[in-house]
């Protein structure tokens, strides 16, 4: 069942929670949440079992968003453009998809799987993928100086040491510091 939770306090003082699933059910799990930095009422959720949902009233209400491409994929994160709120990045098992009107329509910007995206604090059209479906001999960061329009592989420093490559983050006062 799909639902969020809301803090209420009743008439003794002691909290309880309350769901909020109007127009949605019977989803899954819920791995992944997106809320829009510059407008808490704008969240995207994923569905292990229904996709890509969108509520614009805090989580009252939900619609479904791009069901022919999100519906039955693993969604690994959902990330808002830190200076266009209203470009949307999501890291699917398939690629990485991105809109640029609010999640109304989409376009595949890159074929790696599992990616995690990360974007540079002062230059947010420079963003960091790191793609975590790796073997053994092949471990990858890529880097896009153009919004995700093209990347290029960053070589890492004795890649034999790295076992497993996860997420990456940037230096909010160094961003030249990965």
């Amino acid at each position: 069942l799909f639902f969020f939770l809301s803090f209420a306090v009743n008439a003794f003082a002691s909290p309880i929670w309350q769901p909020f699933n109007q127009g949605v059910r019977h989803t899954g799990a819920i791995t992944e949440i997106a809320i829009n930095p510059k407008n808490s009422d704008e969240i995207f959720a994923e569905s292990r079992l229904a996709g890509l949902f969108k509520s614009i009233d805090h989580g009252k209400t939900w619609n479904p968003v791009a069901q022919t491409i999100f519906a039955g994929k693993r969604i690994r994160q959902i990330i808002f453009h830190p200076a266009r709120t209203n470009e949307i990045f999501v890291a699917a098992q398939d690629g990485v998809y991105q809109s640029l009107d609010d999640g109304q329509t989409w376009q595949k910007i890159s074929e790696y799987q599992r990616a995690y995206l990360t974007f540079n604090p002062v230059n947010a059209d420079e963003i960091y993928l790191v793609d975590l479906f790796f073997t053994y001999d092949k471990k990858a960061i890529f880097k896009s100086n153009d919004d995700g329009k093209t990347w290029f592989e960053i070589k890492i420093s004795n890649n034999n040491d790295l076992w497993l490559l996860g997420k990456v983050s940037i230096s909010p006062s160094q961003p030249n510091i990965l």
